[in-house]
């Protein structure tokens, strides 16, 4: 903590941060995790934190720093989550990454997710005019994981998430290409 890494702690008064909490077991730091000098994350994220105008961009600001710990169970724990997409809907499908691509594996609804028109093995290319890869690359700063494997999965439970409406979704299933209208749901 502060009193075991000084830099820290200079990095805290400077910014005058009220609370900077830092988790390292006793002789096991996380430094090889992490990947890069902490108090320079720090020197990065502490002005940014502070200038945080609204609850929203505090929480998405401290949800970014926390991933670069590169740690799945870091984690921001608040009453709204700050992760991208925002939304109070979703479609009501079981996504997961396989080999780097959005597979629909299932349905949250036995009678709304088949009427989506998406079906169980769909490859999801686009949201919304969006690529999913373009999504997971906007999106990794505010997804903490300790492998990538890790991120895609939580970035999966999300993905579809957004305002309730009517959707576009194109990508590719056995028996071609598909483009279609879905309707996210709360």
């Amino acid at each position: 903590g502060l009193r075991r890494d000084p830099e820290i702690a200079a990095v805290a008064a400077e910014h005058e941060a009220v609370l900077v909490i830092v988790h390292n077991q006793r002789n096991r730091p996380y430094r090889d995790v992490i990947g890069e000098n902490w108090t320079d994350v720090l020197v990065e994220f502490v002005p940014r934190v502070m200038a945080a105008s609204t609850v929203d961009e505090y929480r998405l600001t401290l949800t970014e720093v926390i991933a670069r710990i590169n740690d799945t169970h870091a984690n921001l724990r608040a009453d709204s989550n700050p992760q991208p997409p925002r939304g109070s809907a979703e479609l009501p499908v079981v996504l997961r990454f396989v080999e780097d691509e959005a597979v629909v594996t299932g349905f949250s609804h036995p009678v709304r997710g088949p009427a989506t028109g998406l079906r169980i093995g769909d490859v999801i290319g686009t949201i919304d005019g969006r690529s999913v890869d373009s999504l997971v690359t906007a999106w990794r700063p505010f997804y903490p994981a300790s492998n990538q494997a890790a991120r895609l999965r939580n970035i999966a439970l999300n993905l579809t998430r957004g305002e309730p409406g009517e959707i576009e979704i194109t990508g590719t299933r056995l028996d071609g290409p598909f483009s279609l209208s879905a309707e996210r749901v709360p």
